[in-house]
């Protein structure tokens, strides 16, 4: 079984903001692996479908940005997930909007979420999708920008990255981390 969670803020109010990436894409998977994200349960809004030979759980923690891993270690322990089949998806303020970068594994790199996710399950080594959002405009202050809604011109970036980053996740479901990883990050 796999697990693929996208992070972000729960509620109406955070809808479409930058921190809200990495859920919009995971929500955006679940549509076209046709998998409805009907279950409120285990701190999350998640569903459950199959890809290939794998059983699929896709997860939007409902926990605000900085507890996700509880929510993510609640799934992951409840369905018995190994770490190395949890992929989590995610804004990256350091990447350049739009830019994607997978990694097998590696530090939080400042993501609160991130980080409470690496918390819960003591461990740096599961797999993560990095979608840009950067960087950081001169005199900005980051939780501000990271909360903003992305400014009209930049919006016509997000539906192409979208579908890269989705058609990434599949691939990662369907033939594992390195084929994902030379779709993503060539």
């Amino acid at each position: 079984m796999k697990l693929v969670v996208g992070l972000g803020n729960p509620g109406k109010h955070y809808a479409g903001s930058r921190h809200n990436l990495g859920a919009e894409v995971v929500a955006a998977a679940a549509q076209e692996l046709g998998i409805k994200l009907t279950h409120t349960s285990l701190g999350a809004l998640w569903g459950r479908g199959r890809k290939a030979r794998a059983h699929v759980i896709l997860a939007l923690p409902q926990t605000f940005m900085n507890g996700s891993g509880q929510s993510v270690a609640s799934l992951a322990h409840y369905f018995k997930i190994r770490v190395e089949n949890i992929l989590l998806v995610s804004d990256d303020l350091h990447l350049p909007l739009g830019r994607l970068r997978l990694r097998g594994g590696g530090s939080a790199g400042g993501h609160k979420g991130l980080q409470s996710v690496i918390e819960y399950l003591g461990t740096e080594a599961f797999p993560r999708l990095r979608v840009g959002i950067g960087p950081l405009p001169p005199e900005s202050e980051q939780v501000d920008f990271v909360l903003a809604k992305f400014q009209s011109e930049q919006k016509s970036v997000l539906s192409p990255v979208r579908a890269r980053a989705v058609a990434g996740i599949v691939t990662w479901l369907d033939s594992g981390l390195e084929p994902a990883l030379l779709r993503l990050n060539a």
